[in-house]
């Protein structure tokens, strides 16, 4: 497994993992927000050692990718060529694309913009449109979120107090080594780039909706959508949306409450992706 980084198309620096075997057919593995590739460690070696080659990277403004202050680097369609401009360096032409929560957004918006699709999509608890209500993300109330976006903007309070969640590097860096053990419990993606996500993904959602369905209603590559049954973060009923807009598509309801299903449901959820994959000869 080699770790490599790419310089994408607005000169941010991306951070992925890379294992390639003789099957030219690539696993690509996109995380939720607030994570990092590792979430997919399991499912790595899983499908590694089924001879699947392997793509799974840190998203911008994640993990050990580099995390841009503008918004506007946080636009859907940043995250989608950011895959494209991976696509090309590594020279992969047959792929699936596997994402989670932002991770299943970001696949779903790839197929939207490039012609040349995937050979399947594996969408876990994850949703076509922004699934919050304005000022209720992650189903929080709107004084937390409002408090919370307050922190984001506040460098002095970041860089004092939270540097877990600034922007700040050096700041993190010191945190790390003086707190090495809250750190591991911590998320590592600074504030200010989660609500860049949210707040970019919402846009684009409100203003681009029709056009998102159209392009579902049309998509004709196998889709398997999994979901968990009292998922509390994301409603299961956007799965069930996907679903009925898909025609190619498979829906599966694992019952779980949680909505990591990558760390908390692997032996079902590697089960199920490995026999649709088998299915359709992928």
């Amino acid at each position: 497994m080699e770790e490599k980084c790419i310089k994408s198309f607005d000169g941010t620096t991306l951070f992925y993992i890379h294992k390639k075997t003789k099957n030219p057919h690539t696993m690509i593995f996109l995380h939720g927000i607030g994570e990092n590739w590792t979430v997919w460690r399991k499912e790595v070696e899983f499908f590694s050692n089924k001879g699947y080659s392997i793509i799974a990277l840190d998203l911008r403004g994640h993990g050990l990718s580099d995390c841009p202050i503008e918004k506007e680097r946080y636009d859907i369609h940043h995250f989608s060529e950011d895959i494209q401009n991976i696509l090309k360096k590594e020279k992969i032409n047959e792929f699936s694309i596997i994402g989670h929560s932002l991770g299943g957004m970001i696949a779903l918006n790839y197929c939207e913009m490039y012609k040349q699709l995937p050979k399947s999509l594996i969408l876990l608890d994850t949703a076509h449109r922004f699934p919050y209500e304005t000022n209720h993300e992650f189903k929080l109330s709107p004084y937390i979120v409002h408090l919370l976006r307050k922190l984001a903007e506040s460098e002095y309070h970041l860089v004092n107090y939270f540097p877990h969640l600034s922007n700040n590097r050096n700041e993190l860096k010191n945190f790390k080594e003086k707190h090495h053990i809250l750190f591991k419990l911590l998320y590592h993606t600074p504030l200010k780039c989660i609500f860049n996500c949210v707040d970019s993904f919402h846009e684009y959602s409100d203003k681009h909706i029709k056009d998102t369905e159209q392009v579902l209603k049309s998509l004709n590559i196998p889709v398997l959508i999994i979901t968990s049954k009292k998922d509390k973060v994301i409603d299961p009923k956007f799965s069930k949306e996907l679903h009925e807009l898909i025609k190619k598509s498979e829906l599966k309801i694992l019952n779980r409450r949680h909505h990591k299903i990558p760390i908390h449901k692997l032996t079902e959820l590697n089960t199920n992706i490995s026999e649709f994959l088998t299915k359709y000869k992928l």
